[in-house]
């Protein structure tokens, strides 16, 4: 059977810490070791991680340079055949996931990806009917016009570790650098497998799920970098030509609803006119 390394990073957020650790511990599935890096949090997650560390392979609290150094840092201390990485706040979707997903998991494919929940409410409590949750299915297949539009759920998502020998994340990317080692692992010719289930429940509050002009930026640059040039100049075609196609097609369904208005309008005036 595969071994998993789970990684979970963690700074002042003692209540997603709490539900974390006790989403791990619930689990049927019993063959991990799980690595805790916590950035010097001053919040009481210290002491929560000293109560539980009987159940860690590792864990440290100190300084680090962010969320992609502190991963980057248990990878360094992982040992399992896949990596799967469930930051503080976000919590499996129930006790049998891992039992299940790692049923489906061989070693053929380099990674495999699952569904997720996202929550965007700001309840703290572990009630998933307390949260406002949308459920993402993701696609059987990933082609390449996938990732520059979309990525899988890094939670949700068991990596070979090996994967990262000499690969670590790209900590000059602070929001981004999941989906640029998406991308990078994608065009090394790397395999990925759909697990249909659903893997983890996924605070839509963090930081790399931003949306603000430094996440767009960080993703341009990741695409010049990751992405072959010739590939680059067909994504451009490929947006100037769909959304010249979309914009046509608003433009027609307006022109069609205005027509119709008209000829609505024309009868209902007509009638009118007969009347008198």
């Amino acid at each position: 059977m595969m071994r998993l390394s789970i990684i979970t990073i963690n700074y002042n957020n003692l209540d997603g810490l709490k539900k974390t650790i006790e989403s791990v511990l619930s689990q049927s599935f019993k063959d991990y070791e799980w690595i805790v890096i916590d950035g010097g949090s001053t919040d009481g997650s210290r002491e929560l991680i000293e109560q539980n560390q009987s159940h860690y392979a590792f864990w440290c609290s100190e300084h680090d340079k962010g969320i992609y150094n502190a991963i980057n840092k248990g990878i360094t201390h992982a040992n399992g055949d896949y990596v799967q990485f469930l930051n503080s706040g976000d919590w499996l979707y129930a006790e049998t996931t891992l039992e299940k997903a790692f049923a489906q998991i061989n070693g053929k494919y380099d990674i495999y990806y699952g569904d997720m929940v996202q929550v965007n409410g700001d309840d703290n409590q572990n009630d998933s009917k307390k949260h406002n949750l949308n459920p993402i299915v993701y696609p059987d297949e990933l082609g390449f016009f996938f990732f520059p539009y979309n990525n899988i759920c890094h939670q949700a998502t068991f990596y070979r570790r090996t994967l990262f020998d000499n690969n670590p994340y790209d900590e000059s990317f602070s929001i981004v650098s999941d989906w640029a080692m998406n991308l990078n692992l994608l065009f090394k010719g790397c395999t990925f497998k759909h697990l249909s289930q659903f893997i983890v429940y996924y605070d839509n509050r963090g930081r790399s799920s931003a949306t603000d002009q430094k996440h767009h930026e960080e993703r341009m640059t990741a695409f010049a970098k990751y992405v072959p040039q010739q590939l680059q100049i067909d994504v451009k075609r490929y947006e100037k030509n769909y959304y010249f196609s979309r914009h046509r097609k608003s433009t027609r369904w307006i022109m069609d609803k205005a027509i119709a208005f008209s000829q609505w309008l024309e009868k209902k005036l007509s009638k009118k006119e007969g009347k008198k």
